[in-house]
């Protein structure tokens, strides 16, 4: 999948991830346990050798590359996967470019997911193969 001349990165790390991941925005992050592992979506920063992601609802998170994850060619607005380190530091195992999306929308959405009454509706099921 390449997106806008983006090409996803860290595919296998992703994959590698003893669970999936769940859909957060930023505020959903910094509440989120030690060693979750979370998906976030906005726009990838990296300004003085920091790099951070501005999720969907405006709250800054920093995040750190995995090997094979080069979040430096990425741009416009993509989904980052990952486990949440100490400090509220997101060590990203892999990174989707979303093309262009209705980031109101997505954040809504998200929002959804984490109400008590919907969250039966968004979690993963195991299927067989």
């Amino acid at each position: 999948m390449n997106v806008d001349g983006c090409a996803p990165t860290g595919l296998e790390s992703m994959e590698d991830m003893r669970e999936v991941a769940i859909r957060m925005n930023g505020g959903i992050f910094k509440q989120a346990s030690l060693g979750c592992a979370a998906r976030i979506a906005g726009r990838i920063e990296n300004e003085t050798g920091c790099t951070r992601i501005t999720a969907t609802d405006g709250e800054v998170v920093s995040v750190a590359a995995a090997p094979g994850c080069n979040l430096s060619s990425l741009s416009g607005i993509v989904e980052v996967v990952g486990t949440k380190q100490t400090d509220g530091l997101l060590q990203v195992a892999g990174a989707i470019p979303l093309g262009k999306i209705d980031v109101e929308m997505w954040d809504q959405a998200v929002r959804m997911s984490h109400k008590t009454q919907l969250q039966h509706m968004f979690e993963p099921s195991v299927t067989s193969t």
